[in-house]
């Protein structure tokens, strides 16, 4: 369904699919914003208005009310199709795709079940192969990070300029096209603007909002989880 028959203000039904499984249940939502890949929404859902970025094939005006129904088995990336309902092999993270982050420490940190739900439901909601879960990041952490704000570097990388203990200012996002791997931030550095990979960052000082959102990609990364 092409995003230029959706515009601001439109009233549509989000078909939300529920955690691990095939079956999806209608959300009445207002579009707030179209892009080119995702369209930001407010959902009347069952925790209050919430705001999300799904994809345009998720949603459709809203004409009638809407009745549940099931979605047609999907290809999964190798190719095979995929039963409503199929679980995970054993080890096998949810969001696990072809593109690798890997963690920084030898082992993950603790399994946090609220911030789960929140990358679960928030951030790769609807998202089904790589290059979707890089997009509701990308889309997350630039609704989220109040920019600009302090950072340090806590670590040493290869593709950056950044020595552990130099502090930096975040000014914001670059495209979408230079996430597809992992999450990278605009800092200023000298008189230019330079992406750096936001793992290697800590935040010195922000509001509680940029710092969740900056605490949940390092829980990504240090579980192991893939794009």
């Amino acid at each position: 369904m092409p995003t230029e028959t959706f515009k601001p203000g439109d009233r549509v039904v989000w078909w939300k699919q529920t955690p691990g499984g095939g079956y999806v249940f209608p959300v009445l939502s207002t579009v707030l914003a179209v892009t080119t890949k995702r369209i930001k929404i407010e959902a009347e859902d069952e925790e209050g208005k919430v705001i999300r970025h799904v994809m345009p094939r998720s949603i459709e005006h809203h004409a009638s009310p809407p009745k549940a129904r099931r979605k047609p088995p999907e290809k999964s990336e190798a190719g095979r199709s995929k039963k409503a309902g199929e679980k995970p092999g054993p080890e096998r993270s949810k969001w696990v795709g072809s593109s690798v982050v890997r963690p920084s420490r030898a082992s993950p940190p603790e399994k946090d079940e609220v911030r789960e739900d929140r990358i679960d439901i928030e951030i790769v909601v609807d998202a089904h192969d790589r290059e979707e879960r890089a997009m509701g990041w990308h889309s997350h952490l630039t609704d989220h990070l109040d920019v600009p704000f302090r950072a340090g570097c806590i670590k040493e990388r290869s593709i950056s300029p950044l020595g552990v203990g130099d502090e930096v200012e975040v000014i914001g996002m670059p495209t979408g096209d230079e996430c597809d791997r992992e999450m990278f931030v605009m800092i200023r550095w000298g008189k230019r603007q330079l992406a750096v990979p936001l793992a290697q960052l800590d935040v010195i000082e922000a509001d509680d909002q940029t710092r969740e959102a900056v605490e949940d990609w390092h829980y990504w990364v240090g579980m192991g989880y893939e794009f």
